[in-house]
């Protein structure tokens, strides 16, 4: 695994001149102190600036997307990064230098691999895919799992069920189908070509075939019972080919109600009534709360007018009211007007709350009345479906009749019908080309079933079959990683994953559920629990994506993890049990974090000075 040596920044931001060796399988936390302006105190300091510097040694590219313009030194005309790392396992040694210029002049950049610069390598677009290519990380997953920042903040546990998918397939053993499903894919088009050829031997066959019966019918032309074996065959043909339409309705029809079936069952209905019932509750407590708020209104506008009598006396300079009506000093009035007060705005708080419960109750029964009617509208749409197959079964029972007394005409027609030499000749001939047909036929059947048994493990293969299986094996590699992490951290909590579920109908249910359990116990949405919680979670899902990550890369991957203010919700305590856990990972750990700059109990620390606008490392 690669590990990061050291970084050297020229002119990159405010740092001029800065160089830090990386502590390595330590956590160190990152202060920082900007003299330039005590109001902003560790803001702007420069501390992101290690991050940036070694996602665009690595990528090209800017942590936050910026342009080379805005993270070039403003006083300068280029800035320049060496990022040194090394890698045991491959016994090698590692030495990017970028360096950007303003204007239009192309940026540079030298690989050197074992202290020899990789001559091979001639342009920049290059050069990005030999690092990631000896890496063994993609750029996404770098942003995603290596260097957390708090502009392009990532979790799996949020992420959308696409995108888990997407992870879990690149991290683990998932794709290993692929290759697989690859020679399917050749094979199918092989026997597929071999099928076509055939059948289009079979298509000529039949095109002479036809040849052969136009010159029969030209004979049979001056036949006497040709016309009536012609309008009755006419005839039992239209039979067959309403036959034939009925038929293909009902399965049209059959899966029309298939697909209302699954409609109906993925439908929930929601019990209106009790919905009414707390609609009718909420609504009696925001009627309670607006006569209790008008009648504070009232008393205060009583208590304001009586306000408005005051007199002082010009001999004593003391407040009263001449006939007041309550009996108060105004002094006690303003004081019952600023209890009021206090009492009016928390009623109208209440209110709010209780109108937007309202608000949502009103749009449950909504959904919950537009379901019902749906459900009935879906209902007799099957019921329309199952009386035309009905129907259809019916007028091809009729056809069938009518076709069994049309074979009895054509039958007695043809004993009629006079020998003759040349008929025969076109019959043998039509016969000839009818069993050569058979003969192609019986050579496709055994095509036909090898292209439907690769047409079975096609399917058995993808996302119904195998490809599912692995999702949910790696859904659960994720899941205990994740929960080995946070017993680590010495937190009572753990997740429970969810994958993907194959349907009665053979459809796949693409959905990633991720829970938080309590004491193991009591399983709530990852969404729901504390900041700080959420905080632990992620931090455990990065950690256990980026061991499976590098455990993917064969010996390459990198050992690294940047957190820039990614564990604010974090209380200062949680901190710093979460450092000394990550001391123990032998991870080479970088972390900013705003609530933890008074405490001294850290045991790495890399201070970031800004003063006189020169920002530096002081180690």
């Amino acid at each position: 695994m690669w590990n990061p040596i050291s970084i050297e920044i020229h002119n990159l931001f405010a740092h001029k001149n800065s160089t830090y060796e990386f502590k390595n399988n330590t956590c160190t936390v990152i202060f920082g102190d900007n003299k330039d302006d005590k109001g902003l105190q560790n803001n702007g300091a420069g501390k992101t600036t290690l991050f940036e510097a070694v996602c665009i040694a690595l990528t090209n590219e800017s942590l936050r997307g910026l342009k080379k313009e805005s993270f070039i030194n403003r006083e300068a005309d280029d800035c320049k990064i060496i990022f040194c790392l090394e890698n045991s396992a491959m016994k090698m040694k590692l030495r990017i230098e970028r360096q950007f210029f303003r204007g239009s002049k192309p940026a540079k950049i030298a690989i050197y691999e074992n202290g020899e610069l990789n001559s091979q390598i001639v342009s920049v677009n290059e050069a990005n895919k030999r690092v990631l290519e000896l890496i063994g990380i993609s750029r996404e997953d770098l942003l995603r799992y290596f260097i957390i920042s708090q502009d392009n903040h990532y979790t799996f546990f949020t992420a959308s069920d696409s995108e888990k998918k997407e992870i879990m397939n690149r991290i683990t053993s998932a794709d290993m189908v692929n290759p697989v499903i690859e020679q399917l894919d050749l094979k199918f088009k092989e026997k597929d070509a071999e099928y076509k050829q055939i059948n289009d031997e079979i298509g000529k066959l039949s095109d002479k075939r036809e040849l052969l019966e136009e010159q029969k019918k030209e004979v049979l032309a001056n036949d006497n019972t040709v016309y009536e074996i012609k309008r009755i065959t006419e005839s039992k043909e239209t039979a067959e080919e309403v036959i034939r339409d009925k038929k293909n309705d009902i399965a049209n029809y059959k899966k029309r109600i298939a697909e209302l079936d699954k409609e109906l069952s993925d439908i929930v209905l929601t019990d209106v009534t009790e919905l009414v019932k707390k609609k009718k509750k909420i609504q009696s407590e925001c009627d309670d709360l607006e006569s209790e708020l008008l009648n504070n209104k009232k008393l205060l506008k009583k208590l304001k007018n009586e306000l408005g009598l005051t007199i002082t006396c010009p001999h004593c300079q003391k407040e009263f009211i001449p006939e007041s009506q309550l009996n108060l000093s105004p002094e006690e009035i303003r004081e019952a007007i600023g209890q009021l007060n206090k009492e009016t705005s928390d009623l109208s708080s209440k209110l709010e709350k209780r109108e937007k419960s309202l608000e949502k109750v009103k749009k449950d029964i909504l959904i919950a009345e537009e379901q019902k009617e749906e459900m009935d509208n879906l209902s007799y749409e099957k019921n329309k479906q199952q009386r035309r197959i009905n129907n259809a079964q019916e007028t091809i029972k009729e056809m069938q009749d009518s076709i069994d007394i049309y074979d009895k005409q054509i039958a007695e027609l043809k004993r009629k019908k006079k020998d003759n030499k040349l008929l025969n000749s076109l019959n043998e001939r039509i016969a000839d080309c009818g069993k050569q047909i058979d003969e192609l036929v019986n050579r496709l059947q055994p095509i036909a079933d090898e292209i439907d048994m690769i047409k079975f493990w096609q399917f058995n293969m993808g996302k119904n079959g195998f490809s599912t299986y692995l999702a949910n094996k790696s859904i659960k590699i994720i899941e205990g990683i994740t929960n080995s992490f946070l017993r680590k951290f010495g937190v009572d909590i753990s997740v429970l994953i969810n994958g993907f579920k194959i349907l009665r109908s053979g459809e796949v249910r693409e959905k990633i559920d991720v829970f938080v359990l309590n004491d193991g116990i009591t399983a709530e949405q990852f969404m729901s629990k504390s900041g700080g919680e959420r905080g632990r979670v992620t931090l455990a899902g990065i950690l256990g994506i980026q061991h499976l990550i590098n455990l993917s890369t064969n010996g390459r991957g990198l050992n690294f993890l940047a957190l820039d203010e990614s564990l604010n919700n974090i209380d200062k305590k949680g901190i710093i049990e979460i450092c000394k856990t990550l001391n123990g990972l032998n991870i080479t750990t970088m972390l900013i974090a705003q609530n933890v700059e008074d405490i001294d109990i850290f045991q790495n620390k890399l201070y970031v000075e800004k003063n006189n606008g020169e920002s530096n490392f002081i180690q």
